[in-house]
């Protein structure tokens, strides 16, 4: 049995956790990290070197990698060491590296779209500027364990859950398959990079209409 014990308040209480899996233990103490960071907590378990250790521990290194398709007719393969690449329906192909806590884009067609990080309680996609400094949160979807759920937080009718290999939302938006071993943030964060690509075409046709009408204007 793995077992991990956390003095709360001064030492004046105690959380002992206690399970047969190390990997759910590393998961449950980044999450309760995340968690007193939600609720302003000053002091939290981890800082943030070790945090970014158990994360990279519980959901990059035992993922020897694989294959995923979605019913968009994307495919993408990821690697052991991390590399997420769009193999179909992407032109151009972007690749991204994956490190336990962030997907970020390693060329500037990918980093165009965004990247994101992930918590344990939380994955945030974050559209970037030109300059490539990260801004506001665009996305956020909470994890709910027992249900095996991502929850948007700004549309909670948007749900997106896991059912053996597959993750499929529950609003009839489609669903992703993987064939192989990868960390399932990954996965999701497919999804929210799809709706960043989306927002982006609309946000280029918009204008490119607009500029088209300015000309129309001006000429009359």
């Amino acid at each position: 049995l793995a077992t991990v014990t956390i003095f709360l308040k001064d030492k004046e209480k105690k959380l002992t956790l206690i399970t047969d899996e190390p990997t759910e233990l590393i998961k449950w103490i980044i999450a309760i990290d995340t968690l007193q960071e939600y609720n302003k907590i000053e002091d939290t378990i981890l800082n943030p070197m070790d945090k970014h250790r158990l994360l990279q521990i519980g959901f990059k290194q035992t993922f020897k990698g694989g294959e995923i398709k979605s019913s968009y007719d994307e495919e993408w393969t990821y690697t052991k060491d991390g590399l997420l690449k769009s193999n179909l329906g992407l032109n151009p192909e972007i690749q991204f590296r994956w490190d336990g806590e962030m997907l970020i884009g390693i060329d500037e067609d990918s980093t165009f779209f965004g990247s994101g990080k992930w918590n344990g309680v939380s994955l945030i996609w974050f559209n970037e500027e030109a300059n490539g400094m990260i801004t506001t949160p665009a996305i956020r979807y909470d994890w709910n364990e027992a249900e095996r759920e991502y929850i948007n937080i700004q549309e909670e009718t948007q749900v997106w859950k896991w059912s053996r290999h597959f993750l499929a939302s529950k609003f009839g938006a489609g669903e992703w398959i993987i064939e192989g071993s990868i960390p399932e943030p990954v996965v999701m964060f497919l999804q929210m990079l799809r709706v960043s690509r989306l927002s982006r075409l609309v946000e280029g046709f918009t204008e490119i209409k607009s500029n088209n009408n300015n000309e129309i204007t001006e000429d009359i």
